[in-house]
């Protein structure tokens, strides 16, 4: 069996991404939106890898994940506090989780979504929402609470506010086809 590149997988994504006419949007804006759904699938990635890591040392796969040399840098700490374990379960495999469902609803419909699915950009716009909204108060509570950083929690949180501001755009899009303007 022959293996394709990354980069041959990541254009056979972009074309999937690609389909449809375009005629709503027109043919630049169309692109555009197809773009942004590109890096928001590269950014939930980027969240998954990030919380696998933080999964497997909250499950006791890993003993101690690495830090950047920098002062004041404890994942072990942020991620084995009680507050990395809401009811009970640890916070890596929902955040990978909810990572999962921010790409498949990135590469879900055709370029045109807005207009013929308008109720995929809203979901992906509410749920990127409430990602960047819980990574912010991850992101508050890491020196507030813990008094520490989690390098892999930093940039996930990167993840979810990008997530959150390319798929904001489609999501205004979508309302306004579903408003009926």
């Amino acid at each position: 069996m022959a293996t394709q590149s990354f980069g041959a997988r990541l254009s056979a994504v972009g074309q999937t991404l690609g389909n449809g006419s375009g005629q709503w949007l027109g043919r630049a804006d169309y692109r555009w939106g197809v773009r942004n759904r590109q890096l928001a699938a590269g950014a939930a990635g980027v969240g998954i890898a990030s919380m696998v890591a933080t999964s497997l040392l909250q499950l006791r796969v890993l003993k101690h994940l690495p830090d950047p040399p920098l002062p004041g840098f404890d994942s072990d700490k942020v991620n084995l506090s009680p507050q990395a374990f809401p009811f009970g379960i640890p916070d890596g495999p929902l955040a990978a989780g909810a990572y999962v469902t921010a790409l498949a609803l990135a590469a879900w419909g055709p370029a045109d979504r807005a207009k013929t699915k308008p109720w995929v950009p809203l979901a992906a716009g509410g749920q990127a929402a409430i990602l960047a909204a819980v990574s912010g108060y991850y992101f508050y509570s890491m020196p507030a609470k813990e008094h520490a950083w989690c390098g892999y929690c930093i940039l996930a949180a990167l993840a979810s506010f990008a997530i959150f501001g390319l798929a904001l755009p489609e999501a205004r899009l979508a309302a306004r086809q579903v408003r009926g303007g």
